[in-house]
């Protein structure tokens, strides 16, 4: 077969190279392949329909006798896109994808899943186990399965999740990379970031479309996040690099892309990077940061009472994200304490069977809070000073959370926590 190279094919189409190099990643190019960082396209390839208009995603899906399973997005989190622009327009978002079944569900469970509405996937569960026609569409179901195999502790579904993804439709060799990535990106839900690709843990998104960025940026900062929890809390170590070294690094890189998310308009990423951002503040002692940040993701989020997102956080960021939702409405607080309440006791069982690993659940928040820091190395006068409470209540709470651990020395409560 002959190839051309991807200046010889945007002369012919009539389009940028950029644009051409965009097409060859999302695999819209049929018989594309990469040679090192270069793309080769087959003399004979026809220039893919532009999907970027509604009226020409329309057409061409209506053209497909398989336009059900074309998902408007590359990225199999739809709802991490532009799809979902504005605050409170989560149903008008799922709505206007009314007419295309699989897009429809999947943006439709995606937004119960984010509400905290566990019960709607877990009703559409024998759905989402079937076949899918589409690449993207198989591994957006997958996501979704393992979501709900993290509220229900269910580790066999957790692996069927895995399968469902990895059996998802191959063009080429890329589409593998991404396979790997987004395995990699639902194990980091249970904080197991080992299986990330080497090209994405040099933050090099070339081997992604370009639509899921916006998720490959949280995912990036989150794999750092846990990297620099373990770091500090003595899990792991880093040549040269101890104790909280590696988390004040962190609001260099995670503010800039807050920024980035908000011209994307993209509002789930930034409700991620917004916590993460609070959450690295708060273990650096900067609680007024922390504030700025929950505060601003809880503006974000509340319009569409998207407690499912807040869930995963709150237990970093300890009773910040209460006291700050209370202030707003005490009925939303108590709500999202309930549903963090079964997703914790969820995500702990899977955790600990999967990782073979012990973090406790029977801490209180202030026990917890007080353990994270005494694994950071910090004295009983320093957590004192930090959380405004009297020496003799911090090694009160020390003694009881070794107590119910089992630890032998407040340095093995990292293990913990």
């Amino acid at each position: 077969m002959e190839y051309m190279n991807i200046n010889t094919a945007a002369e012919r189409w009539g389009i940028t190279t950029r644009r051409v190099q965009d097409l060859c990643k999302k695999g819209s190019i049929v018989g594309a392949v990469r040679f090192g960082r270069a793309w080769m396209i087959p003399e004979n390839a026809e220039k893919p329909i532009d999907r970027r208009t509604r009226q020409a995603r329309q057409q061409n899906l209506k053209g497909d006798e398989n336009y059900r399973f074309i998902l408007p997005r590359q990225n199999p989190f739809l709802l991490h896109t532009d799809i979902y622009s504005e605050p409170g327009s989560g149903d008008e978002a799922v709505k206007q994808y009314e007419q295309y079944s699989e897009t429809y569900k999947i943006l439709k469970a995606q937004l119960e899943y984010r509400r905290g509405n566990i019960d709607y996937i877990v009703k559409n569960i024998n759905y989402f186990l079937n076949e899918h026609g589409g690449f993207n569409s198989a591994i957006s179901a997958g996501i979704l399965l393992s979501f709900c195999a993290i509220w229900k502790g269910d580790i066999n579904l957790w692996r069927q999740a895995r399968q469902h993804i990895y059996n998802a439709p191959c063009k080429n060799d890329n589409d593998r990379q991404i396979i790997d990535f987004w395995l990699a990106a639902i194990d980091s839900n249970i904080n197991d970031t080992r299986q990330f690709p080497e090209w994405f843990e040099h933050g090099n998104f070339d081997y992604l479309p370009a639509d899921t960025y916006c998720s490959a940026r949280t995912l990036y900062v989150k794999r750092l996040f846990i990297s620099a929890h373990d770091l500090a809390s003595g899990k792991v170590s880093l040549e040269n690099v101890t104790g909280l070294g590696l988390m004040r690094t962190l609001p260099f890189i995670i503010e800039p892309m807050i920024s980035q998310a908000k011209i994307e308009r993209t509002i789930i990423p930034e409700i991620y990077l917004r916590l993460m951002a609070a959450t690295v503040y708060r273990n650096l002692g900067e609680n007024n940061r922390a504030i700025e940040h929950v505060d601003a993701a809880l503006k974000l989020a509340q319009p569409d009472r998207l407690f499912g997102v807040l869930v995963e956080y709150k237990t970093g960021l300890d009773t910040l994200i209460d006291d700050r939702m209370a202030l707003i409405n005490e009925d939303d607080a108590k709500e999202f304490k309930e549903h963090y309440k079964q997703y914790r006791k969820g995500w702990l069982r899977l955790h600990n069977k999967l990782l073979e690993r012990n973090i406790s659940g029977e801490l209180t928040p202030r026990e917890r809070e007080v353990a994270r820091l005494a694994a950071f190395g910090f004295s009983n006068a320093e957590i004192a000073e930090r959380l405004h409470i009297e020496i003799s209540s911090v090694k009160r709470y020390v003694f009881s959370a070794m107590n119910k651990v089992g630890a032998e020395r407040r340095s093995e409560l990292g293990l913990y926590i």
